[in-house]
């Protein structure tokens, strides 16, 4: 690569990197109003605690809190910022699980990128205390991200990722322990259109919603994989994905909501998931 490539990507990720920065600013303070309109009733008869992905914030959940309200489930949001450790963010899942069983609440969780990937790591690094129905992740590169890494490359991209970002450079557990904890449904919906800043970049490739490559969701863990024909930020911002978000919360697999952009196809022999592409 040339001194003057170099400089033109470094002048891309510094562009990204302010952009982002400002996005999650407004984003944060928007998130202090959704917080109002679902405060977590008491009336619901399953808890369902959302995680946002890195530089967004609960309001970027607002379609599936409101499908998940309209449910009858009691909403729950957790908010933190990429400053934030790993750690931290565990203890917030933790308290909130603990809150709602001792409503006599049963607890599913769902995460959008690295709040799925904070979601699953946080029943892992639980070692069993964390009591949990669900969990269902929406593009959540549970198999590490290229993109991330790529970003820790650059000096703007370090500090674009912070503490909790850095989780997302390395897979998690490459095994998903079966005996000892309870086991929870480990489902994950990922987006095929590739349209989005790691795309621009061109740190990923086609296989991808944009910022996370498929490959990259395809965690051994889950029960179940369903690629979807949307974008990363598609995957919380389209009342098609909600609903089949609540149906998995519900009970039921990734099942498809008479929509055609998505068709189903056989699983792989000895895969445990299903695998689609839009």
């Amino acid at each position: 690569m040339s001194a003057m490539d170099r400089l033109r990507l470094e002048a891309k990720y510094r562009a990204w990197s302010f952009a982002m920065c400002a996005a999650g600013s407004f984003v944060r303070a928007q998130s202090r109003i959704r917080r109002a309109l679902y405060p977590g009733k008491e009336d619901g008869l399953d808890t369902v605690v959302l995680l946002h992905g890195l530089w967004m914030g609960s309001s970027c959940m607002r379609v599936l809190a409101r499908c998940y309200a309209a449910a009858g489930y009691r909403v729950v949001f957790i908010d933190y910022r990429c400053s934030a450790e790993p750690a931290t963010v565990y203890l917030a899942i933790q308290r909130s699980a603990a809150r709602a069983a001792a409503l006599g609440s049963r607890v599913h969780l769902v995460g959008h990128s690295c709040g799925g990937v904070l979601a699953v790591s946080a029943w892992l690094e639980s070692q069993g205390d964390l009591d949990v129905e669900s969990i269902l992740c929406l593009g959540a590169p549970l198999n590490g991200s290229q993109a991330a890494r790529e970003l820790l490359g650059h000096p703007a991209g370090r500090r674009t990722l912070g503490q909790t970002g850095g989780i997302l450079c390395a897979p998690i557990a490459r095994e998903r322990p079966r005996h000892g904890l309870r086991q929870p449904r480990i489902a994950m919906l990922a987006g095929t259109r590739a349209n989005g800043a790691a795309r621009w970049l061109g740190v990923i490739g086609k296989d991808s919603d944009g910022m996370v490559e498929i490959d990259e969701t395809r965690w051994a863990g889950l029960d179940q994989h369903v690629a979807i024909d949307y974008t990363h930020r598609g995957l919380v911002h389209r009342r098609h994905v909600a609903a089949i978000a609540v149906a998995f919360t519900s009970g039921g697999g990734l099942v498809d909501v008479a929509s055609p952009r998505r068709h189903q196809a056989p699983a792989p022999a000895g895969d445990a998931g299903q695998t689609s592409r839009g």
